[in-house]
């Protein structure tokens, strides 16, 4: 009886640092995301977005991934397009082919979780998440009914795998906000995550975009004292920062983060 005690007890944990072995990811790669998240940070401080994409490309030529997993290879992929998106869907005549980026990309990604159920880190989750968001933003009403409940979905398989994740939890964040309140939209639960984000950020960049979205989300609410108070910690974490200053500008004139993204889609007409 002792022995077999012993057996299942050896192959439970065998099966569980197996399992959480399979969705990590390598020293590498986690080195070339967290260096890429403050390439992000660092992006901010370009006034023109033609300069932020010519870094992003400049950053990109001399930073090969070559020798790293398929996996790592979706995840760095999925994070340079969606960059080059933030700083081009604005441009005209970009529309078609950022959505053919976006959605190819997001197919990859859903082929690899497919054929690789135990294996696929939360990092891939939330990726293909953030660019199934970022196609729906070229047809709101269609694409939330489309993907919504997937974006949803994947930010908790994320969350799932690594409950600390700051990026995927200020993701997580805006989309509580976002969604209506009958499909599980919540403020209340946006500033949880929000929250959330700022206590396990891991590095400076994370700390940046952290605080930046609860600041946010506190002048969302009214509470413009909390809100002063985290963009000033973004602000310190990265004082040259543009996008800081656009927010203050935002936040002067009575708008949050998102309600100004509100009224300029409205607009544009860009909103279904």
């Amino acid at each position: 009886m002792k022995t077999k005690k012993t057996l299942l007890i050896a192959l439970f944990s065998f099966l569980f640092i197996n399992i959480h072995a399979q969705t990590t990811i390598s020293a590498n790669g986690q080195k070339y995301i967290d260096n890429f998240m403050k390439l992000r940070m660092e992006l901010t401080a370009n006034k023109e977005k033609k300069d932020a994409v010519k870094a992003l490309n400049s950053y990109k030529a001399a930073n090969p991934y070559a020798n790293y997993t398929n996996q790592e290879k979706l995840i760095i992929d999925s994070f340079y397009i969606l960059e080059k998106y933030n700083y081009t869907w604005e441009e005209k005549g970009t529309e078609a082919a950022l959505k053919k980026e976006l959605i190819s990309q997001a197919d990859k990604n859903e082929a690899f979780i497919k054929n690789n159920k135990n294996n696929t880190s939360g990092w891939v989750y939330v990726l293909t998440a953030d660019l199934y968001s970022c196609y729906m933003s070229y047809s709101p009403m269609s694409g939330a009914m489309k993907y919504g409940m997937t974006v949803k979905n994947y930010y908790q398989e994320c969350l799932k795998i690594d409950p600390k994740n700051s990026y995927c939890l200020t993701h997580m964040g805006q989309w509580y906000y976002w969604a209506p309140g009958i499909n599980g939209g919540s403020n209340k639960k946006a500033l949880q995550s929000f929250k959330d984000a700022v206590t396990y950020a891991r590095n400076d960049a994370e700390r940046f975009y952290a605080n930046m979205f609860l600041s946010q989300m506190y002048f969302e609410l009214k509470d413009k004292s909390s809100a002063k108070t985290y963009l000033s910690k973004a602000e310190a974490i990265y004082p040259s920062s543009e996008t800081v200053k656009e927010l203050k500008k935002y936040n002067v004139q009575g708008y949050s983060l998102f309600t100004y993204s509100k009224k300029k889609a409205e607009d544009e007409k860009r909103v279904d």
